[in-house]
């Protein structure tokens, strides 16, 4: 599996494409779910809602204890899905403003929500 030097710089970026790998290699996973697995850090452009939901959950879920994270779940709550998903995408680009290397799928991705949710 190639490795991108935004995956080199942040080796967590590559929880989600070793999972999705090792899913298909061990598991019988339709190609929805091994894209979800594989981009719910990042995003990308054509990301189905399956993947979207994965990536708002991976950034929303309880357990994350920065203010971003409570704001994610009230938006969700108050006014839905695709309003926290805008939001996630808005504040992972944010977080990787100043930071060296950014993984590009990220901000293509906020982007294409940009486009595609109007």
């Amino acid at each position: 599996m190639p490795i991108s030097e935004s995956q080199l710089e942040k080796p967590a970026l590559l929880h989600g494409p070793l999972a999705a790998e090792l899913c298909r290699e061990q598991f019988d996973i339709t190609d929805t779910v091994y894209e979800a697995i594989y981009w719910h850090t990042t995003g990308r452009p054509g990301l189905g809602r399956l993947g979207q939901a994965l990536y708002v959950a991976d950034f929303a879920e309880p357990g994350r204890k920065f203010q971003e994270a409570a704001e994610a779940r009230q938006i969700l709550r108050k006014q839905g899905f695709d309003a926290a998903l805008l939001y996630v995408a808005t504040m992972k680009v944010h977080f990787n403003r100043n930071k060296p290397v950014i993984d590009p799928n990220t901000e293509i991705f906020l982007l294409w929500l940009q486009k595609t949710t109007g």
